[in-house]
């Protein structure tokens, strides 16, 4: 097997609107760090599989559509090519204009990967354990997360690939902050690659409803109060945990194989959407009034009432109104014990867990924001609960497409083992 490792800024002028907080006031004011888009390509004889992990949100349709276009005449397809995203909410909202930018630095990157392919000579590989740095947002004494940092070296004849995987929204920055980052995905990419002089990439787990503990307020942990200092903190603690895992780390020799299985999936109805511009228009009226006022509890409940206008519209543009969506499981193999799932959405933990558990592989790392935003991905007993994940347009899809992913992403990993 041989494995190619490229990256690329993909930074974004300053002044442009920040995503993930509904909150936010205003646009950015400054680049605090560089966001960056990682590519790696795998290869081994006929077989190939590509990864381009992106300091965004996330991935929409739109973006992995222009770059696939771009790159098909290296081998790459729906099959073999996912994207994904560190899911900091320190990045860009993605126009038209963004998107086609970025699009064309991936290309540059995919590109690049590819003539930097080298002979894999092994592969070593860890799980960690950093339990006290992550909390369950839903429930927090008691709720279902993610413990695990995996850790996966390709060891080559130059600089070694490093894959590392932890479950824990990039959320340690709340929505005071104007500055563009990657949040701790990137403070945690900064110093492994200095301290191993390695080239890494972080993947995203399915952290729909994990938090960092560092940043969360104490009594209310959907508001996020972190520092810069807290990132670069987070970013030290998981280093330290990777470092120390990687000393004794199993070995084993490289093997590629890879499956991608199309997935249909039910959604909900949509409002009339006429209706909805309209009231998107007078939703924003009112959110300037109750701003010129200074009225600050009319300004929260506008921003989230809005925000949920503007996601219908969006979702309904994306994937049409007929009650169903198309879209992907993917999974790669890269060693007897190491296997890798990608699946799109904003996955809860518990999904994540369930495929770890059943895999036959060792070392599972589960991956969401894949090739696209398609909003929060719950199991079914979440839906009757409630809450912020589980409410239509926050999630789009009918009870049971949870589930649906999991049978789909356990059937690919029995096909590459």
């Amino acid at each position: 097997m041989k494995v190619g490792f490229a990256k690329t800024t993909i930074t974004p002028p300053v002044g442009v609107p920040l995503a993930g907080y509904a909150a936010r006031k205003d646009v950015s004011k400054k680049v605090h760090d560089d966001l960056y888009a990682r590519c790696v390509v795998f290869k081994q004889d006929d077989e190939v599989f590509a990864v381009v992990s992106h300091d965004l949100i996330g991935v929409p349709r739109a973006l992995y559509k222009r770059v696939l276009e771009r790159v098909e005449n290296l081998g790459l397809s729906e099959d073999n090519l996912v994207m994904t995203a560190t899911h900091t909410h320190s990045g860009p909202i993605l126009t038209n204009d963004l998107i086609e930018n970025i699009a064309l630095k991936d290309e540059k990157c995919v590109r690049e990967a590819f003539s930097a392919l080298r002979e894999v000579r092994r592969v070593k590989w860890s799980i960690g354990n950093v339990e006290r740095e992550v909390l369950n947002r839903r429930d927090p004494e008691k709720g279902l997360k993610d413990p695990r940092l995996h850790i996966v070296e390709l060891e080559t004849e130059s600089k070694p690939v490093i894959l590392t995987n932890v479950t824990a929204h990039a959320v340690v920055l709340g929505p005071s902050n104007l500055d563009i980052s990657a949040d701790y995905p990137g403070a945690y990419i900064r110093d492994l690659e200095k301290d191993l002089d390695a080239d890494a990439v972080f993947l995203q787990g399915c952290c729909g409803d994990i938090n960092p503990t560092i940043g969360s307020h104490p009594e209310k942990v959907y508001e996020r109060i972190g520092s810069f200092e807290d990132v670069e903190h987070l970013g030290r603690i998981l280093a330290d945990e990777a470092e120390h895992d990687i000393v004794s780390a199993k070995e084993e020799a490289p093997s590629l194989k890879h499956v991608s299985v199309p997935v249909e999936l039910e959604t909900y109805e949509f409002p009339d959407l006429n209706k909805t511009r309209v009231e998107a228009e007078k939703l924003r009226r009112e959110l300037e009034t109750a701003r010129s006022k200074g009225d600050l509890e009319a300004e929260r409940e506008l921003c989230f009432k809005l925000f949920e206008a503007e996601r219908i519209l969006a979702f309904a543009r994306i994937y049409g109104t007929s009650g169903k969506l198309s879209t992907r499981v993917y999974a790669v193999k890269l060693s007897e014990s190491t296997a890798i799932v990608f699946l799109p959405g904003e996955v809860l933990v518990k999904l994540g867990l369930e495929i770890k558990r059943n895999s036959p592989f060792k070392n599972t790392i589960v991956v969401a924001y894949t090739n696209d935003y398609l909003g929060y991905v719950p199991p079914a007993e979440e839906y009757d609960r409630g809450g912020y994940e589980a409410r239509f347009p926050v999630t789009i899809l009918k009870k049971g497409s949870a589930e649906k992913l999991v049978e789909y992403a356990l059937r690919a990993l029995k096909n590459i083992k």
